[in-house]
């Protein structure tokens, strides 16, 4: 799987990405998938395909836009 992304200079605090959408934290580039106010953010990492969960109050980090995953 190869995966593209395009990228803005754009911070915002970690729960305003919405689901569907990536973001760099701690030099890896996750995809949102849900969230909920007891376990935080759920998230794929895009490199290995595990899944982590992140509270609410993580590191305010770039948001990746426009990214385009080709098999």
């Amino acid at each position: 799987m190869k995966i593209t992304s395009g990228t803005k200079e754009l911070y915002v605090p970690l729960e305003q990405v919405k689901n569907g959408e990536c973001f760099r934290l701690h030099d890896k580039l996750y995809l949102k998938t849900d969230w909920d106010s007891v376990t935080g953010i759920h998230c794929i990492d895009l490199a290995n395909g595990e899944t982590y969960d992140f509270m609410l109050s993580a590191v305010v980090e770039p948001v990746v836009t426009e990214v385009k995953v080709v098999e």
